[in-house]
């Protein structure tokens, strides 16, 4: 009973944090609805290059380059999107902490009387439900326009593979975000250091594009298979196709060490407040 009754509290905890932020960004309409309009604006040019290569006018002919062809270019294109939405989620407690340290609300927000960790699953939360509008608008437009459609199955696998990517993300975010308020010197460190990573996540174009000596540090890099994996099953409609099992494998482990590690972080620098928590 008192297990059903911690539950409960902490999700009545959680929901209060998320109801409460995302009332307080949908009273900016119009920044709602730009969060929506950006993404799409953001497809005109990766669609118009992308357009010179595979369906043939700049080459002549079309070519194939990794599962990108010009059958289904349109629709990875998209893929990449909506999963460049979530990357979004690197920032978001950036970005809270920050606006709570600039308006000296900081203290009171950490010493409020709520877990800290329904704190951190409230802003993921909040963030995911506002993120969803702009994700099924592009997911959906992709099923409209693509000419191969994956079963059910497969798609609700490439929904949880996002959710993972999401997870993913706000672990490293949440590091960024504590860092932010105590050593912003390694947060522009640990900034650089994504950034870095980040270009070579291959998020809306195929490995292949890159020289082959390039190829090995990209398969290093987690958010490389994230997006594979997801483009793999919505071209073959499998995922059982070979090498997705290092793409789970490698998946696998960074939705699990990222929030981990990202709570061992913010626990660590949370303590020099002096703050034990409830």
């Amino acid at each position: 009973m008192d297990t059903i009754s911690k539950l409960k509290r902490n999700f009545v905890q959680i929901w209060a944090i998320t109801r409460l932020d995302v009332k307080r960004t949908l009273r900016y309409r119009f920044t709602f609805l730009m969060n929506i309009i950006n993404p799409i604006i953001s497809l005109i040019f990766p669609l118009i290059i992308f357009g010179f290569i595979f369906s043939g006018t700049l080459f002549g002919e079309g070519v194939n380059i990794g599962v990108f062809s010009a059958e289904n270019y349109v629709s990875l294109i998209l893929l990449g999107t909506c999963g460049g939405l979530y990357t979004g989620f690197f920032h978001i407690y950036d970005a809270k902490f920050r606006d709570e340290k600039t308006y000296r609300t900081l203290p009171a927000l950490i010493i409020a009387p709520f877990n800290r960790i329904n704190l951190l699953f409230g802003i993921f939360l909040t963030n995911f439900i506002l993120t969803l509008v702009p994700f099924l608008t592009i997911f959906i437009l992709n099923i409209v326009v693509s000419s191969q459609v994956p079963s059910i199955g497969s798609m609700l696998f490439i929904f949880l593979i996002f959710l993972a990517f999401a997870l993913t993300e706000s672990g490293f975010g949440l590091v960024l975000g504590i860092l932010g308020i105590s050593r912003n010197n390694w947060r522009t460190l640990f900034l650089i250091g994504y950034r870095m990573v980040s270009l070579f996540n291959c998020q809306t174009f195929p490995k292949e594009i890159f020289p082959e000596i390039l190829h090995p540090i990209i398969n290093l890099n987690p958010f490389y298979h994230f997006f594979e994996l997801i483009r793999i099953v919505w071209v073959f409609d499998t995922v059982a196709y070979p090498g997705n099992d290092i793409h789970l494998l490698v998946i696998i482990i960074f939705v699990i060490i990222s929030p981990i590690i990202g709570i061992i972080v913010f626990n660590k620098i949370f303590s020099i407040y002096g703050i034990e928590g409830v």
